[in-house]
């Protein structure tokens, strides 16, 4: 079985959503209350996050995927407001939205599948360049 054979194996059962997520980006959307102060000084069951022991967290899921996101951000100042700089990021991927044995696939070949499956019904002529 060649490579090729492999990556369409792997990537015929992936859902549409997956793949548009994969192509497009997330559609993130504010999983809860937005922003809170965490305290793991405090917080006993929470543990610093980017080196900060107090931090603003927000948690995130996308709207067609069913991924979540969770992202922590050091509470300081700037011209006297408060500014916040994302120190951490971790995901929570659906079952399945990585697909096992295909590698790493790129937005290349994402898009590609994608692209397949949307016209499957529809012949594309493919123009080539002309070899020199």
């Amino acid at each position: 079985m060649s490579d090729e054979d492999d990556f369409l194996a792997a990537i015929a059962n992936v859902p549409d959503s997956y793949l548009q997520c994969r192509s497009m980006m997330h559609a993130w959307q504010e999983d809860g209350p937005g922003f809170i102060v965490v305290d793991s000084e405090r917080e006993t069951t929470r543990r610093a996050r980017g080196g900060q022991r107090v931090f603003a967290e927000r948690h995130l899921e996308c709207l067609r995927c069913g991924m979540t996101r969770s992202d922590a951000y050091q509470i300081t100042s700037s011209h006297g407001h408060t500014a916040l700089r994302k120190v951490a990021t971790t995901y929570g991927p659906p079952e399945g939205y990585y697909v096992q044995g295909a590698g790493r696939l790129g937005r290349e070949l994402i898009l590609g599948a994608k692209f397949e499956r949307d016209t499957a019904d529809t012949v594309v002529p493919i123009r080539r360049g002309k070899k020199r």
